[in-house]
């Protein structure tokens, strides 16, 4: 099974998903300013690769600054 499908059985209930999007540029970006970190940029093509949007997620911009990005999902 899934790793949602799993999360959702835990959780007894569907949960409402959310989706943070963010262009490649600044995913790119944001990795190269890390630093000591274990995610480096050399992993971002496999990552991207493997998304996979939950149908019916809600998708948040996530280039927004964090207060408005907390607001919106609340």
């Amino acid at each position: 099974a899934s790793t949602r499908a799993r999360l959702a059985a835990a959780l007894g209930a569907e949960p409402r998903w959310l989706w943070l999007v963010a262009p490649r540029a600044e995913l790119e970006r944001r990795l190269a300013e890390r630093r000591g970190h274990f995610f480096g940029p050399g992993l971002l093509e496999s990552q991207l690769a493997a998304l996979d949007p939950p149908p019916g997620a809600l998708s948040i911009d996530a280039t927004r600054p964090f207060a408005d990005v907390v607001a919106e999902v609340a």
